[in-house]
């Protein structure tokens, strides 16, 4: 009569209801039902009491396959995957599970990064409803992360074709998962597509313009990747930091870099030529930001160096005098920064003696060879710089 009554409030005076089941276990301390019914009302108010409950239950009848269901559902609700698990584990043993047990044990299994389980799971989950939103969304993302981008692509276009069900909407990891398998699909305009929808769903996430950017350049997308990261910082304002505005220098030189390795598209060498002066512009923030470092210095001298192939206007000269001052006040040069330096320099006063014929140019490439074979004394650049300097 107590679980009788137990079950009439439960809906509608959870309080209550608990309080008659515990009148049931009182009167039958062996009643696994009633320490089973009692868990349920606790489920949403107190979910470690829950699964005490549960606990006791399992304790008395291990063998009572459906509190391993609830226990199962608990753990994954709260965040317990692998205890969810483990609970599951005995509970699938007993066959009788529907789509939703399944669905929650691909969750426990996805969220402990156990991808295989959950791809088996998820097979027999569509087998039974096909168009499920929830294992399809799953399915989507757990192709995504085996890196099987066929079947994360079909998996993707099959999620976002199901109507939406009431009261839900995409969220930002639907939109991210699908760009990414597009992007590694090699539909990498319609992977920048749904980037930006991720973005649109909530603006406020500015991290997402950061990832996004990550994600393109890693697919060699290196100006798409300093648009979204410049939104990036932009959004971050005040707070953005000198890595940050080096970040996107190197997008920007990344992109240019690729443009003018080609000379002779004079097009691309254009293109390229703005987006290295785009990454001068960072670079130089840069070292602003963090004056007593070489990084801003060495990174603007090499940016300009590719604008000056030739090195016939020493673009890179005033950066790489800025860099070797930086580096040589710290306790501990860095000798490879030091090398470059010494080997521009010294080039750059062979060809201002070879226009010039002066002696003091001549004099500085002497001096910048000297410096650098005492870095690297096997340097062949430094070595013939020298003995042209020298007479010898």
């Amino acid at each position: 009569i107590y679980k009788f009554e137990g079950d009439l409030l439960a809906k509608t005076k959870p309080g209550d209801a608990a309080m008659q089941y515990e009148q049931a276990v009182l009167f039958d301390p062996n009643s696994v039902v009633a320490y089973i019914k009692e868990a349920l009302v606790y489920e949403t108010i107190n979910s470690k009491t829950s699964i005490d409950y549960l606990n006791k239950a399992v304790a008395l009848q291990p063998e009572y396959k459906i509190a391993y269901k609830y226990l199962g559902r608990i753990y994954t609700q709260n965040g317990f995957y692998p205890e969810a698990i483990e609970a599951y584990k005995k509970f699938f043993d007993g066959g009788d599970s529907t789509v939703e047990d399944i669905k929650l044990y691909v969750q426990a299994n996805y969220f402990t990064q156990q991808y295989d389980a959950a791809k088996e799971l998820l097979v027999k989950g569509l087998a039974m409803q096909p168009n499920d939103f929830i294992l399809n969304r799953l399915s989507m993302y757990t192709y995504n992360e085996l890196k099987d981008y066929s079947n994360a692509l079909s998996s993707a276009e099959k999620f976002f074709s199901i109507p939406l069900p009431k009261e839900v909407n995409y969220i930002i990891q639907d939109y991210m998962a699908y760009g990414n398998i597009l992007s590694e699909s090699g539909k990498k305009l319609e992977a920048i597509e749904q980037f930006k929808k991720a973005i649109e769903l909530d603006p406020s996430k500015i991290e997402l313009n950061k990832e996004i950017a990550g994600i393109l350049a890693n697919e060699d997308m290196n100006i798409e990747a300093a648009d979204f990261y410049k939104k990036y910082i932009e959004l971050k304002g005040e707070a953005a930091e000198a890595a940050d505005f080096n970040q996107l220098a190197r997008y920007y030189n990344y992109a240019g870099s690729a443009l003018i390795a080609d000379p002779e598209n004079a097009e691309n060498v254009a293109k390229g030529t703005e987006y290295l002066k785009e990454a001068d512009k960072y670079f130089g923030i840069v070292a602003e930001r963090v004056p007593d470092s070489y990084l801003g210095y060495y990174q603007r001298a090499q940016v300009n160096a590719r604008m000056d192939p030739n090195t016939e206007q020493g673009l890179a000269k005033p950066y790489y005098e800025k860099a070797v001052e930086v580096s040589l006040s710290k306790e501990d040069p860095n000798k490879r920064v030091l090398e470059e330096a010494y080997q521009y320099l010294s080039y750059y006063y062979y060809l201002q003696f070879d226009k010039s014929k002066k002696a003091e140019d001549k004099a500085l490439v002497k001096e910048y060879s000297e410096k650098l074979l005492e870095i690297n004394p096997d340097n062949a650049n430094g070595k013939a710089l020298f003995e042209f300097a020298s007479g010898k």
